[in-house]
């Protein structure tokens, strides 16, 4: 193994695989997940990132009326000779929006690089959540389905396309909303309560059946449970409540390169150790601090990145960034299992606020016979938990310079410690 994707891996890429991933040849490409839960309508969904805010106003036009305003939002759309995919959805969406309070459920997000290119691709699922009057009448039962809009970012604005553009990234995401839509019912709280579970507990088995990654199927166990108990996540204040965040204020600063003993007995300790002998190619210690999946996934991982390393010279800008600045620890449990998030801040040891910076996030779970913390990537297939950056006060910016990181940074509540570099 070339020590150049073991630096690659220790210092850039979060843990946070794709949902799907593309099959075009030459290009790479990979999708990444995360949960919004915003209706359609409440002034929060305009401070989600990417194209959420587009496909917003899009359907806030349809629910208007103004098909105009509608085909404004889709790229090469005009009303003089509109696509029938378009005025069909239109259509659907004026007869659906009037009935039904309706949210961005989950957001895919993929970037292509192909002959030095970069295009940045969005899918959104749209979900029909509760209808709007109390004598309105529904659909029949099952008849609802998540919608799913892709986008693709255009100059410096997003347009929302005709055509799907991945169908197996769509039929995941519609796995994952459909059981979020309105299920009418003529039963009492407790029952309601009991048939929302024995419905999520069958979408989950269908997804085990399909053939969904555990991963995914722990995270989408986990944005049940946080509907099932009625937990509004929705911004920093609110997620930091739910997950029992602790702040580290001073911060734990540590260079990868440094000395340490590799202690994996709690998460600080466990995220450094990650680091640390990802730096040494020590995949003995990565893998038997792994979970089963995390520990069979780190051959291919490595094996992707390390083909897509032309050159150990190539690399030479990633082993900079080995001053790692641990942030904040986050909680929950799912299915008996307790899980730990630690959010960290990658940046150059030399001179941090030259050279590219990011946030990032690192998952384990808790093992109570070696009581020890495995890396695994249970949380990072579209969970709440791994909802942080998409929620209200949690500006979201990918590995970017330090002012633009800055500026992106200083309109969140995040606080001013977790993206100050002295």
């Amino acid at each position: 193994m070339s020590r150049a994707w073991l630096l690659a891996a220790a210092v850039v890429l979060p843990i946070q695989p794709a949902l799907a991933q593309s099959t075009e040849a030459g290009v790479n490409s990979e999708w990444q997940t995360q949960w919004h839960g915003i209706g359609i309508g409440q002034k929060e969904v305009f401070k989600l990132p990417r194209a959420c805010p587009v496909a917003a106003q899009a359907l806030e036009a349809a629910k208007q009326g103004d098909f105009a305003g509608f085909c404004s939002f889709y790229e090469g759309v005009t009303t003089n000779q509109p696509p029938e995919r378009i005025k069909s959805r239109y259509n659907d969406l004026n007869s659906l929006l009037k009935r039904y309070a309706c949210l961005i459920a989950h957001e895919a997000v993929m970037t292509n690089t192909s002959n030095g290119q970069i295009t940045v691709y969005s899918a959104m699922s749209i979900v029909p959540r509760e209808l709007l009057a109390d004598n309105a009448v529904p659909d029949s039962e099952g008849a609802l389905k998540a919608l799913i809009i892709f986008a693709r970012l255009s100059g410096d604005s997003w347009k929302l396309l005709v055509e799907r553009m991945d169908e197996e990234l769509e039929n995941a995401l519609r796995r994952q909303a459909d059981p979020l839509c309105y299920r009418p019912n003529v039963f009492s709280k407790k029952a309601v309560d009991q048939m929302v579970r024995q419905s999520h507990d069958a979408q989950l088995e269908k997804m085990r059946k399909d053939g969904a990654s555990g991963p995914t199927i722990t995270s989408m166990r986990e944005v049940f449970q946080v509907m099932e108990k009625g937990i509004p996540v929705a911004s920093w204040e609110t997620w930091t409540n739910c997950y029992k965040a602790v702040i580290l204020d001073p911060p734990v600063v540590f260079d990868i390169r440094d000395e340490m003993k590799i202690d994996f007995s709690n998460p600080i300790s466990a995220c450094r150790s990650y680091h640390r002998a990802a730096f040494l190619r020590d995949t003995q210690t990565l893998t038997n601090h792994s979970d089963t999946y995390f520990g069979a996934e780190l051959p291919k991982r490595y094996e992707r990145e390390k083909a897509q390393l032309p050159s150990l010279r190539t690399n030479v800008s990633v082993v900079s960034q080995s001053r790692i600045t641990m942030l904040l620890t986050a909680m929950t449990s799912v299915d008996g299992k307790d899980y730990a998030m630690v959010l960290w801040r990658s940046q150059d040891a030399e001179a941090p606020t030259k050279k590219r910076i990011s946030f990032q996030k690192s998952f384990f779970v808790h093992d109570s016979q070696r009581k020890s913390y495995l890396l695994t990537e249970d949380m990072s297939h579209g969970s709440v938990f791994n909802s942080l950056f998409g929620l209200q006060g949690a500006a979201a910016v990918g590995f970017s310079t330090y002012n633009d990181f800055y500026e992106a940074m200083k309109k969140s509540r995040f606080p001013k410690h977790f993206y100050t570099v002295e």
